[in-house]
């Protein structure tokens, strides 16, 4: 027989499965209570690289990667139990975590997001939209800054050893200078250095004036000499003799005065190398503690270094920390209202796949009735 004598045949077993099937779809569909349909819309953006606090909606490399990603850990807080409960609490439902997600439904359109809330009443589907987007968010933030918020604790125990170790650096350093009465070690090197080229330089001008002062008296006891012999040698030329003998003693007194002058270089030059001595004996006393300061001075440094260090590092992470839980990354563009009327019914959609179903069903049982039929109409052979 062909399909159609049979469905022909068996057309009220398929009419009996379509109109239960119909009824029982208008059944559901009157007792129904009305469905309200709230929805928010939310935007991703994605953070410029290596910038801790600028957003930009231009596109860059791996941009729409960073979106997806966004998406992907936004939407998973959205279908969390653990964010479904905290609505519950705050909306006081009488529901369970998994009944709340079975009314949400999420989707996305390149870099935004519509969540959309199916209930009975207005009132909870806005208010459930509202309530658990806004957990979600407080949850996707709190995720994407706890890496920023361990980091910044453990800088922050960091920084509190690294102050300690410079104060110790610093006591140490301030010890050394109280112990040798130095303020400042460089500059008191310094100083003695330059003491000490002073007072050579002033030995070497000392000594140029003592050897001319010593010159010039020689020459004049030389000419007070000449002047006596001369005027030894002038007879009975008594006022010739008088005016040499003059003439010699001028010459002897300003010999007088060089020696004298000499003599005064000569106590600034024993003067000056007594000072320079003392001056190298404390360069000395202060290149013996060179080694001392150098050990004190990196140890500063090293501590200063890593302090600084900590604080840039500390200051970057609470920065990335404010970024990612502040409204940067998602942001609510549309948020939800109160719906003014229920949903359009589904019954047009629920009918057609019905009778669809129905009418498969029903031709199916069609050819297994025929089937079981002719196996009982055959004869039996022994």
């Amino acid at each position: 027989e062909s399909y159609l004598q049979v469905i022909r045949r068996r057309w009220w077993i398929i009419a009996i499965l379509v109109a239960c099937a119909m009824a029982v779809v208008l059944i559901i569909n009157v007792t129904a209570k009305p469905v309200y349909r709230a929805q928010v819309k939310l935007q991703v953006l994605a953070a410029e690289p290596q910038e801790a606090f600028l957003f930009s909606q231009f596109s860059f490399p791996g941009q729409t990667d960073q979106v997806k990603a966004s998406q992907t850990d936004f939407i998973r807080q959205l279908r969390s139990p653990f964010v479904a409960w905290q609505t519950i609490a705050d909306l006081n439902l009488g529901i369970g975590a998994d009944e709340l997600l079975s009314h949400l439904s999420i989707s996305t359109d390149g870099e935004y997001i519509t969540v959309e809330v199916s209930a009975d009443e207005p009132d909870v589907a806005e208010g459930i939209a509202t309530r658990q987007t806004a957990n979600a968010l407080d949850q996707f933030r709190k995720t994407r800054s706890l890496p920023f918020t361990v980091l910044r604790q453990f800088l922050t125990s960091q920084l509190k050893i690294e102050e300690q170790q410079m104060l110790t650096a610093d006591d140490a350093m301030l010890n050394f200078k109280r112990e040798h009465s130095i303020e400042d070690y460089q500059h008191e090197l310094l100083a003695v250095q330059d003491n000490i080229r002073s007072l050579k330089s002033q030995v070497d001008q000392a000594q140029v004036l003592e050897d001319q002062y010593t010159a010039r008296a020689k020459e004049e006891r030389a000419a007070a000499k000449k002047a006596l012999d001369e005027a030894r040698g002038a007879g009975n030329a008594l006022l010739s003799a008088q005016a040499l003998k003059e003439q010699a003693a001028n010459y002897t007194a300003a010999a007088e005065q060089h020696e004298i002058d000499a003599a005064a270089q000569k106590a600034t030059i024993d003067s000056c190398n007594k000072l320079i001595a003392q001056r190298q004996q404390e360069l000395q006393g202060l290149l013996d503690l060179s080694p001392t300061y150098d050990t004190l001075r990196r140890g500063q440094d090293q501590a200063s270094g890593n302090y600084d260090f900590l604080v840039s590092k500390l200051n970057e992470a609470t920065l990335k920390e404010a970024q990612t839980q502040s409204p940067g990354f998602v942001q609510v563009v549309e948020p939800a209202s109160k719906p003014s009327s229920p949903a359009p019914s589904r019954l047009g959609r629920m009918a057609a796949i019905a009778a669809l179903a129905s009418l498969l069903a029903g031709v199916a049982l069609a050819f297994v009735l025929e089937f079981v039929e002719s196996l009982r109409k055959r004869p039996v052979r022994f």
